[in-house]
């Protein structure tokens, strides 16, 4: 027989063809079957002849048993996975701004207002944070696909390793969410640094 093309299988190593290439080629007689796929149930084959039936949630068993039990895990793993990086941020910002507390009152003093003397400090922050949200994404993806067909060698049967599209640009949202309520908290700070702390210090 001739390959005429190839496809991404990675559950197993198999080859896919006619049921007649299949009996020519392997030696079987014109009558010989081992299975049928069908979206319908079949009504042309004598009872006696059916060994057994799998359906598509005989398919998916694993997959339902794993969501039943581990499903509720996974938004309060999101909630935890938020606040983390929330924190993480907040506490990196406010240590920025802390650290130029009386370089913002010398900025306030030469005629800054507030939002410009914020902006000052807090976008370097930003494209920091900015460009961690876009390399991080698909490098923890690839991470995490590498794990898990580690993973996957160690049980009998196969899960594919996918991810929605629609969860890239949710993860990138909710971290751009996440780091803006972080500015607006560290914008506000900004504010309440007095002009007269840079004089203070001076003295």
């Amino acid at each position: 027989f001739t390959i005429a093309g190839h496809y991404n299988y990675p559950a197993a190593l198999t080859v896919f063809m006619s049921q007649d290439s299949f009996n020519d080629t392997f030696g079987y007689n014109t009558d010989y079957f081992s299975g049928y796929f069908s979206n319908k149930k079949l009504t042309d084959i004598n009872d006696t002849y059916i060994a057994s039936v799998i359906t598509s949630d005989d398919l998916t068993v694993v997959a339902d048993q794993l969501d039943d039990s581990m499903g509720f895990m996974f938004p309060m793993l999101c909630g935890f996975s938020a606040i983390l990086y929330i924190l993480l941020m907040y506490l990196l910002a406010k240590l920025i701004v802390e650290k130029n507390a009386q370089a913002i009152s010398m900025v306030k003093i030469l005629g800054f207002n507030n939002k410009e003397a914020g902006t000052l400090y807090n976008t370097a922050t930003t494209i920091v944070v900015g460009l961690s949200l876009i390399i991080s994404l698909p490098l923890s993806c690839f991470i995490m696909k590498k794990i898990y067909y580690v993973f996957m060698k160690e049980i009998n049967g196969w899960l594919t390793f996918y991810i929605a599209p629609w969860i890239y640009p949710a993860m990138l949202g909710i971290g751009v969410v996440c780091y803006l309520l972080v500015y607006l908290i560290q914008m506000k700070k900004v504010r309440k640094i007095p002009m007269s702390q840079a004089l203070k210090n001076m003295e």
